[in-house]
């Protein structure tokens, strides 16, 4: 039996696919695929009222879909192509973030930002001094609002934690910042606040690897930390810049758990528990998932290059008393990291399983069952799954789930 007979026969009782929709699907797959030479930049003239034509045509939907001046500032130059064995990538400067662009990666994995907040701190640090004992206190673990907001990483505290709390790249349509989007802008801690002597000013940052976070105490109350423009300050003092891609964000939760060891989780690349479960609970919400399938066709559609379909099933039961609220979950808040720390959206395919993990509101007391899927690297397996839910309270506040699955599953 072959492999698309094998995959055909597994998938039977998941999937209903109308013909139809398969044309169009597969359209839009092979479109995906495409890779567009680097286009030349409209003239530059028109970049003091319209700077959204002088950001290069591969980064311009990215940079306008993430409130591009608010976010990465202003672009700087135009796109740039850098040639690697038996490849390329192209980057685009803006004043406070150089963008990367890889194709041929699938669509959520093609823009990363370089690490200019490491950059800058190994450029600068000469300059940063630590705040005294008894200095702006606020900023201080032990003495002001402070939060660890990665493990073994520095606290951010004060107005820093109001801004990183606040920001990141969107992901989704939700407003809440969610900690992969934040990972995404700003990235992690790399100091706790210090101060920058930059000539004969004086100023409070904090430095993230992606990112340095500026105290500007003159400003309104609600914009007193601002992003620092990095990439200028890279530029103006000629600090060599990468010309090979960065690494990928990393993220994946320390959820404190004894994880399985290294050659059980090798063993689970190529295959997955086909009994058992894996759990989370939090804010009187228990989550679950179950029956991971490894597919290199969902239906008559292969996967992409180097690519597969992971299906599963999710519970999600809220547990809160009757005169609390409820909770609205949706697939497209979902997020899959895996093994080797990549974060995957589910895939809007989703519509077609049996019984789709669809858009829903879970009164107190009751739950929701569907199922997901997901199109991953084919080297990789699950090891977490990020569920952000919302309660239907007043504020619609957002609380997050990490459930860890490089563990052994629950019976």
């Amino acid at each position: 039996m072959g492999d698309m007979q094998r995959n055909t026969a597994a998938m039977t009782h998941l999937i209903r696919v109308h013909r139809r929709t398969l044309h169009i699907i597969v359209a839009l797959l092979m479109a995906s695929m495409l890779v567009v030479p680097t286009q030349q930049v409209g003239a530059r003239a028109n970049c003091i009222t319209k700077p959204e034509l002088c950001v290069g045509l591969m980064f311009r939907e990215y940079w306008l879909g993430n409130d591009g001046m608010h976010t990465f500032g202003d672009p700087i130059g135009t796109t740039q192509t850098h040639y690697i064995t038996g490849s390329y990538f192209l980057t685009h400067k803006f004043e406070r973030a150089i963008l990367e662009y890889l194709p041929g990666r699938p669509a959520h994995m093609r823009y990363r930002s370089t690490p200019v907040g490491q950059l800058w701190h190994d450029a600068f640090t000469a300059q940063l001094r630590p705040l005294d004992q008894n200095e702006e206190l606020s900023f201080q673990p032990g003495h002001g609002r402070c939060s660890v907001v990665e493990v073994n990483k520095p606290a951010v505290c004060g107005e820093f934690l109001d801004y990183y709390t606040t920001h990141g790249i969107q992901n989704d349509a939700v407003p809440h910042v969610t900690r992969a989007e934040r990972l995404a802008l700003m990235g992690v801690p790399l100091t706790p606040v210090m101060k920058w002597q930059n000539g004969s000013e004086t100023r409070l940052v904090q430095i993230f690897s992606h990112a340095r976070l500026d105290y500007l105490p003159n400003n309104a109350a609600d914009n007193k930390v601002v992003a620092g423009d990095v990439v200028v300050d890279l530029l103006s003092a000629n600090v060599p810049l990468p010309t090979t891609p960065s690494e990928p964000i990393d993220y994946l939760v320390d959820t404190g758990v004894q994880l399985l060891d290294n050659a059980s989780l090798e063993a689970r690349r190529k295959v997955m528990h086909k009994t058992g479960y894996w759990q989370a609970a939090g804010n009187g919400v228990y989550t679950a998932v179950s029956s991971f399938t490894y597919l290199d066709y969902f239906y008559t559609i292969k996967a992409g290059k180097n690519m597969k379909y992971i299906a599963f099933t999710m519970l999600v039961k809220n547990q809160r008393e009757a005169n609390q609220p409820a909770i609205y979950v949706d697939y497209s808040y979902i997020g899959l990291i895996d093994t080797d720390g990549n974060r995957h959206p589910a895939s809007t395919m989703i519509k077609y399983l049996a019984t789709p993990f669809t858009p829903t509101t879970i009164p107190a007391g009751s739950h929701f069952v569907g199922q997901l899927i997901f199109e991953v690297p084919y080297t990789v397996a699950p090891a977490q799954i990020e569920i952000n839910m919302a309660n239907m309270d007043a504020g619609v506040s957002r609380f997050e789930h990490t459930i860890e699955v490089r563990v052994p599953p629950l019976n």
